[in-house]
């Protein structure tokens, strides 16, 4: 103990020593700037704006000044910019302008403008401050005399921020989207957008005020999920945030380039679709030209025939049209005049769900050009368009909802939603509204996938509380569906503070236990859609939402030691909402030298439970079961009034959800009992699907199809699996969302 007494005793005479020499090499500067005078113009400005001031400094002494400051004289005046041909203006201070790096001579004079924003209130004159230096660092300033006055004065402005609503993207291209919007007053249109809610890109009309908005982004990333904010701006400076949203792109467009066809040995015969040699090398280049006659209605219930003719220089060897705008293409129902260099063609598209069909004919030389007719759209509107069957995923996780529909979630994170459709919509968004609250709605944009059939986006979730979902859908025909989705609850994220609760920009990094080695490594947050490790913002916030695990946090900020977790076992995905407290490092600091003195500690990290207990009644509890006509995998009909006499399960969902696949094993065991009727019910599909779903699983099912869905809007399906528990009367007794165990179901219906 002795011993390191003595050492830091020396140590802090060392430190001292170092002081010492430094301040002695500091020079004393005698400043010898003691007259001048200053002027600024206008002396009055209006309450809420912009003005550009105008300062006259004239140099009375005989030293040249080096340094200028001008102060506001009160928060009545922002200083916002300020410059002065040859000064480098060095501070970005709101009540300050500083000069430096420039030189006014004795006896001359030079402008200084500095621009302010004024708030929505008058004031009496209020004097500014002008210091000059002919020190390079304003050492000894010396404050100018003069007419330094300014004045609010005038008609209190619009202090009300203009309303942003109906929020759309719509695509452009692959790598393009349109952003459209409206506000109830004129104001300025600006989208910043990225990647990530820091977006660092930004598109911008200028200063042009409108209420009907429209932005278009460029050089995006195809199939990429982006994030937006919108911002509006009137005519006072009232601004609005939209607050952050999302889009996903779309995936890259398909090219139209000549097909490959493999010559075939073939004879014309009229009125047949029997296609002609192509030649494997010609010198002819002109393409056919190809024409459609169909006038017919562009909405309808099923597809009409159409009709057209090709011409070409040379012989026409085949005529084919799509349905898809030319990404796949079939031959064309019948066509008489192939081999000859004048065709008539007629076709019946083979597609009959709901959708917009974007038709297009091609026909072929022999020379293998391609010549392709006038775009043209019909649609098949049968249903409004219909959405069902949400599911809500961090990557590979997907977040169930507890016993009555909710999701919990954490603010600042992407979670990606996922949703079936029939009724051919052709845009889908999600609008979620902080309940209480008088915020806009955050609005997430859903992208349609060819390749899957579904719609996705991306939900990230600004700030926490209780949101209600509300999902939009169009359809070509112009019919629109609104109906509540599901209610979030977003909790308030994991922050790095001090002792006294201050927030801490740190960096924290999860660690996570290999289950078989038991080593540790960086938990790898890519896959789950998650930064780590996580630089927090100024706030402190910490978006990490880990998966079933054990873990412990590290936690590093300069000046405070670094923070080490207790670790922690998860038993299901939980977000991070611990405050996570950093103690400031004691020690000294010479220069750019750091003397710490060390300390040990950990933390304890209490685990989050996502899991809702049931709050909310569902509405159709207590009440006899909805209406409903649907069919069996063994085309039988069944009625609502047939659920009697048995207590019954009817659990709704779809193929393609993996919470289902994991739901159908205790329903096909339970069906095999006969104790009970349980019933799976396929939304959106048919019963062809839904019997080759069950083969391919192995499992004994007896579905009921809902292919037009049905069920969506009456039975309001929050996600998959539903649980609706109907008793031997045929009232609905309880409605359960999640996947339940064998023993969990039956208990229930025993006890109807």
């Amino acid at each position: 103990m002795i011993k390191l007494m003595v050492r830091k005793q020396t140590l802090f005479v060392l430190i001292l020593f170092c002081v010492g020499m430094v301040a002695a090499q500091v020079p004393h500067v005698a400043a010898a700037i003691n007259s001048c005078s200053a002027t600024v113009q206008p002396h009055s400005v209006a309450p809420y704006s912009s003005q550009a001031l105008q300062f006259t400094l004239n140099n009375t002494d005989t030293a040249d000044i080096q340094w200028v400051t001008i102060t506001s004289p009160s928060d009545n005046f922002v200083i916002d910019t300020a410059n002065a041909p040859g000064w480098n203006q060095e501070s970005n201070n709101i009540s300050a302008a500083v000069f430096q790096d420039g030189s006014l001579t004795a006896g001359s004079s030079q402008l200084f403008q500095v621009n302010i924003v004024t708030p929505n209130q008058q004031s009496s004159a209020e004097n500014w401050t002008v210091e000059v230096s002919d020190d390079p660092g304003g050492a000894n300033s010396y404050s100018c005399s003069g007419t330094l006055s300014t004045t609010l004065v005038g008609n209190l402005a619009d202090s009300t921020p203009p309303t942003i609503y109906n929020i759309d993207v719509v695509p452009v291209s692959a790598t393009s989207v349109s952003v459209t919007w409206q506000t109830d007053e004129p104001s300025t249109s600006i989208v910043d957008y990225g990647l990530d809610t820091i977006y660092g890109d930004q598109v911008s009309n200028g200063s042009a005020l409108t209420t009907s908005h429209l932005v278009t982004l460029t050089g995006l990333k195809h199939r990429s999920s982006y994030h937006y904010q919108i911002t509006s701006t009137d005519a006072a400076y009232n601004t609005s945030p939209s607050g952050d949203n999302t889009f996903i792109t779309s995936d890259p467009p398909v090219s139209l380039a000549a097909p490959t066809v493999a010559p075939v040995a073939a004879v014309v015969t009229p009125a047949t679709v029997t296609e002609i040699p192509l030649l494997k090398k010609s010198a002819e280049k002109n393409p056919p030209t190809v024409k459609v006659t169909y006038s017919g209605p562009k909405v309808v219930a099923t597809m009409p025939t159409v009709a057209g003719s090709a011409d070409d220089d040379t012989l026409l060897a085949s005529v084919q049209y799509s349905t898809d705008s030319g990404k796949n293409w079939l031959p064309v129902d019948s066509v008489t005049g192939l081999g000859s260099g004048h065709a008539t063609f007629s076709f019946t598209p083979k597609v009959s769900d709901d959708g917009n069909y974007g038709l297009l004919v091609r026909a072929i030389d022999t020379s293998s050009n391609v010549g392709l007719s006038a775009p043209f759209t019909i649609v098949i509107d049968r249903l409004p368009p219909e959405l069902s069957g949400s599911l809500l995923s961090l990557g590979p996780q997907v977040l169930e909802p507890g016993s009555d529909g909710t999701f919990t979630t954490v603010a600042g994170i992407d979670q990606k939603l996922t949703i079936s459709s029939v009724g051919g919509p052709t845009s889908v968004s999600i609008s979620a509204q902080l309940a209480r609250s008088k915020r806009s709605a955050q609005v997430f944009t859903l992208t349609y996938s060819e390749d899957t059939g579904l719609w996705s986006g991306t939900l990230n979730f600004s700030a926490s509380g209780q949101y209600n979902l509300t999902i939009h859908g169009q359809d070509g025909a112009g019919n629109t569906t609104n109906r509540n989705l599901s209610i979030v609850r977003v909790l308030a994220p994991a922050r790095v503070v001090t002792s006294d609760h201050k927030s801490v920009t740190a960096t924290v990094t999860a660690y996570y236990q290999l289950p078989d080695t038991k080593n540790w490594v960086v938990w790898d947050g890519t896959g789950y859609s998650q930064h780590n490790p996580q630089l927090t913002p100024r706030s402190g916030t910490v978006g990490l939402f880990l998966p079933a695990g054990t873990y412990y946090l590290k936690v590093k900020a300069p000046g405070y030691h670094t923070l080490v977790s207790s670790t922690f076992t998860l038993h299901e995905s939980t977000p991070l909402t611990t405050e996570l407290k950093l103690s400031v490092a004691h020690g000294l600091r010479i220069g750019s030298a750091n003397f710490v003195w060390p300390t040990f500690g950990i933390q304890q990290i209490a685990s989050t439970s996502v899991s809702t207990q049931a709050g909310r009644r569902n509405s159709l509890v207590g009440r006899p079961l909805p209406a409903l006509t649907l069919t069996d995998t063994d085309g039988k009909i069944l009625h609502a009034g047939e659920f009697k006499g048995v207590p019954t399960d009817l659990v709704a969902g779809t193929t393609w959800a993996p919470t289902m696949s994991e739901q159908l094993p205790a329903v096909s065991a339970l069906q095999a009992r006969q104790t009970y009727r349980v019933l799976p019910i396929a939304l959106q599909e048919n019963a062809g699907k839904a019997r080759a779903y069950a083969a391919i699983a192995g499992l004994k099912l007896r579905w009921l199809v809902d292919p037009n869905s049905s069920l969506s809007s009456s039975y309001g399906v929050p996600s998959v699996p539903t649980h609706y528990f109907v008793d031997r009367s045929g009232i609905v007794r309880s409605v359960v969302v999640g996947v339940l165990t064998e023993q969990q179901m039956q208990d229930m219906l025993g006890s109807l």
